[in-house]
Parts: structure tokens; C-alpha cells; sequence
């Protein structure tokens, strides 16, 4: 059995109920969501990077949204080459 750490973040209490709001819309909870971003992050070997801007990071929360949603499928890589191939296009 997996070992489960939690992780606790500072968040403005106003800002955490709206972002509860939007995803309660769509049928996901808060957990959930930063739970499916930190495994895709770690399954896909990205590191974080100062170069991200907000809206590649909003673009990339909505398509996580999508992919819980069933709207889209999101593309997976086995290897690293074959992840930076991707994001090279």
C-alpha cells in the first residue's frame, strides 16, 4: 500500500470559495483537481519552470477540467524524448 503524505497551502479564504464554486460546476472538487495536476506533473516528468505564465497555467487547468470531464483525452508520453517531442510542436 502507498504511502500518502498531505500537503497544505495559504490561500485567501475568498479565492478558495470561488475556485470551489467553478469546480463544483463541473462536477470536481479542489482535492481532485490539485491531486490529477501533481500526479501529471509527476507521471510526465515536468518540472516547474519560472517561464510558465498565468495563462499556460489557466490553458492547462482548463485542460485538465476537459479530461475530467470527459470532453477531451489528454496525450500521454512514455518517455521523456517522446514528451519533449510533443512540447516541441
Amino acid at each position: 500500500m502507498a504511502t500518502k503524505d498531505k500537503i497544505q497551502i495559504d490561500i485567501d479564504s475568498e479565492i478558495r470559495k470561488r475556485a470551489e464554486t467553478n469546480l463544483q460546476m463541473n462536477g470536481i472538487s479542489l482535492t481532485h483537481l490539485l491531486q490529477t495536476i501533481i500526479t501529471s506533473i509527476a507521471d510526465n516528468q515536468i518540472s516547474p519552470s519560472p517561464t510558465i505564465t498565468e495563462a499556460d497555467l489557466l490553458a492547462f487547468i482548463d485542460e485538465v477540467l476537459n479530461a475530467l470531464n470527459g470532453k477531451e483525452e489528454l496525450e500521454s508520453y512514455t518517455t521523456l524524448d517522446a514528451l519533449n517531442k510533443g512540447l516541441s510542436n
